[in-house]
């Protein structure tokens, strides 16, 4: 599915952008000793605490959230809206997309054909699938599926254009697995870990061979039907259901309709639909006495964090990610991250306390990670450990700024030194700009699938080079560094050496971004980097689909411009690589037709959606 990756992240396999995904993690022991506003408000009950945070978002949030402990719902609510057509509001009965939760049913589904004799988890997969590659069937086996050990890549790994081309395509099975299955392996299987949906969708294809039944009949007689899941499907795109959800993104002006991916290409990986309150029946058969699915024995393998085929230590995909340790270390709460996972559109969280028998569940119809991110998950969980009387907080309030920090007096002519552009050493790109006498900056990060804007904002000065993040979704200190600062034998002598195509004639200003780990970037002059391109075959007319607007892009000395462009009479647009420019509105990603000629851009930025952002077609 689209945002699987962001799972890897999690099991911490991407060096590159692991900061990235504990980010909020980082800022909370950086910021440990400074003093925050309330976590809770006293007096409140669970609900308005609830409705207190989301309104401090600094996005809408649109979805359901659900908190229990044991057989006790606190409280299961619904915000925003799911369907914005008809002004149908999201609520408690709301079915959503559950993407890589969908994974989570798959593992169960297997244990229970394993306990009833059909499947070998120590069998190679060409005993169940003869057609599959016999250089790749007879070394990977049912276990390597399981544990995203098998070397299969994820679906954009493997096809760098297949969310473009692929995605939104339907695919019979066979089909499906053909496209993935004479790609090379990341690596033996067994040997290392690469999350994959294609790898689950050979595990639900194994399921339906062994039983002669598709993998959505087998859902429901052995886990719907079992557990009196009523409002929990496999989605095709063709069945209809009551109170499902519109997948939404952030467009330029509003919520936009999103893609809507072929369900046929998330077999067994991301294509199911569920409620909150199906989920949290699901997850209840974590309970030692919850025997509705699957045996003791098998329950307990399940959720064991390591058990031996073999006498080889693998984990199962539900598994330990977290323990939280409180009352001087004495005591432990164990975290299972049971799915978390997104489509075009939707974004899914469930997340169980194995101690206190208690879990929160999220699922949204706009996958937007300033509404719905690791801030509103531990909100979520010290709500439920204040319930459960366990003197354990891992919150740390949204805010425009830590109430500590007092931005000080600059002048626009001292804020103009820093302006630039800053290539960073994870092959990223860092923009400061003035604007309305204030500093901004935005940050473009390369992913797998093209281009995106990681995060922008305001950066407020607290002392004479060092600026924090005005966001109130993250908060980063900037530090500038200025050539004569740089000393000779210093930490950031060989700084060049990191930065591929870097003109000589750079200024080697520094920005030093600070979350934790360190990240480093070095300014360079606009004028002084120059692709080889010919600025002239980007001018000319695009057309907007979503504002139903033309805009015309003229190259003026040299410099590529467009005028009266969402709201800004000028935007300048600097080249900063093939194809790709950077501005204040954000960045453009040119695409060109088979024969080379521009066919369009996307305009990019934090406030659009994160990975597809606004359409300008070339008239």
């Amino acid at each position: 599915m689209l945002f699987d990756a962001l799972v890897v992240l999690q099991k911490g396999e991407s060096i590159k952008t692991r900061c990235l995904c504990f980010l909020i993690a980082a800022i909370c022991l950086m910021t440990c000793g400074q003093v925050l506003a309330e976590q809770h408000v006293a007096g409140l009950c669970i609900e308005e605490q609830v409705d207190k945070f989301v309104a401090m978002l600094p996005d809408e949030f649109n979805g359901t959230i659900l908190l229990a402990i044991g057989d006790t719902i606190l409280m299961n609510k619904g915000y925003g809206y799911a369907n914005r057509s008809y002004g149908i509001p999201n609520d408690s009965a709301t079915k959503y997309q559950i993407a890589s939760i969908s994974k989570d049913f798959t593992t169960i589904l297997l244990f229970k054909l394993i306990e009833d004799g059909l499947i070998d988890l120590d069998a190679t997969i060409d005993t169940y699938l003869p057609e599959y590659p016999k250089d790749k069937a007879t070394k990977i086996k049912v276990h390597h599926l399981l544990l995203h050990k098998s070397g299969i890549k994820h679906h954009f790994q493997a096809i760098p254009d297949y969310l473009g081309n692929q995605d939104l395509i339907y695919h019979t099975p066979r089909e499906y697995l053909e496209l993935f299955w004479d790609k090379d392996l990341a690596h033996e299987p067994g040997e290392g870990t690469t999350y994959t949906s294609p790898g689950f969708t050979v595990l639900a294809l194994i399921m339906e061979k062994v039983t002669g039944r598709s993998f959505a009949e087998l859902l429901q007689e052995y886990i719907c039907q079992p557990l009196g899941l009523k409002n929990t499907f496999v989605d095709n795109n063709l069945t209809t259901y009551d109170n499902l959800a519109v997948g939404y993104k952030k467009g330029i002006n509003g919520y936009v309709f999103d893609l809507e991916e072929v369900p046929s290409n998330l077999l067994g990986a991301g294509d199911m639909i569920s409620t909150t309150k199906d989920l949290y029946q699901f997850q209840k058969i974590l309970s030692a006495d919850n025997n509705l699915v699957l045996s003791k024995r098998f329950k307990e393998m399940l959720f064991e964090e390591q058990y031996k085929i073999n006498n080889n230590l693998v984990r199962t995909n539900v598994a330990t990610l977290a323990k939280y340790v409180y009352n001087d270390g004495n005591d432990t709460i164990t975290q299972y991250g049971i799915g978390t996972g997104g489509n075009y559109g939707f974004q899914a969280r469930l997340t169980r306390f194995l101690e206190i028998d208690a879990c929160y569940i999220v699922l949204s119809n706009v996958h937007n990670g300033r509404a719905m991110n690791e801030q509103m998950y531990s909100f979520l969980q010290d709500i439920l450990f204040t319930e459960a009387g366990i003197p354990l907080k891992t919150y740390y309030p949204l805010g425009p700024y830590a109430p500590s920090l007092t931005p000080i007096e600059v002048t626009e002519e001292q804020l103009a030194l820093y302006e630039g552009l800053y290539k960073t050493d994870d092959n990223g790109f860092f923009q400061v700009f003035l604007n309305n006498s204030k500093l901004w900056y935005r940050d473009y990060t390369s992913w797998y699938w093209g281009w995106s804007e990681v995060y922008g904002g305001e950066l407020l000065p607290i002392s004479e080079n060092t600026f924090v993040d005005n966001n109130s979704f993250v908060q980063r200190y900037f530090l500038f560094i200025a050539p004569e600062q740089l000393a000779a034998d210093g930490p950031y002598a060989n700084l060049k050496s990191l930065f591929g195509g870097i003109p000589d004639t750079s200024d080697y200003h520094l920005i030093q971004i600070k979350f934790g780990t360190p990240s480093r970037g070095l300014r360079w002059s606009g004028e002084d980097f120059k692709p080889e391109t010919d600025l002239a075959e980007f001018q000319g007319l695009y057309y907007s689909t979503e504002l139903q607007q033309t805009f015309q892009f003229t190259v003026q000395d040299s410099q590529l411009f467009s005028f009266d462009f969402l709201g800004l009479k000028e935007l300048r647009c600097t080249p900063l690589a093939s194809d790709l420019f950077a501005s204040e509105k954000g960045f453009l990603v040119f695409h060109r037709y088979e024969d080379g000629k521009i066919r369009d851009f996307w305009l990019m930025s934090e406030n659009l959606d994160h990975v597809y952002g606004s359409l300008f077609i070339r008239k």
